[in-house]
């Protein structure tokens, strides 16, 4: 699967919302997002974010390992 249909990053009433594929490998994902995020640095800075897992469960060091990337765009995980 290509890298661009791992994660949908959609705008919405409420922030940004990033989907990501259930059925991807989190390493996958993870890079998927990085590229993202750095092709649109600027734009998503300091942005509050939902993120929706579908049906994939995430350990805490992989919720870790998903904030720590959002955070070095200066992101964060909203509840």
């Amino acid at each position: 699967m290509q890298q661009q249909n791992l994660i949908q990053i959609r705008a919405t009433q409420h922030g940004i919302s990033i989907v990501f594929d259930p059925q991807a490998p989190l390493s996958d994902l993870l890079s998927a997002l990085n590229t993202r995020l750095q092709s649109h640095a600027q734009f998503y800075k300091d942005a509050d974010l939902k993120l929706n897992l579908g049906s994939r469960v995430l350990l805490p060091e992989q919720l870790t390992a998903v904030r720590t990337t959002l955070e070095e765009f200066q992101l964060r995980l909203s509840s």
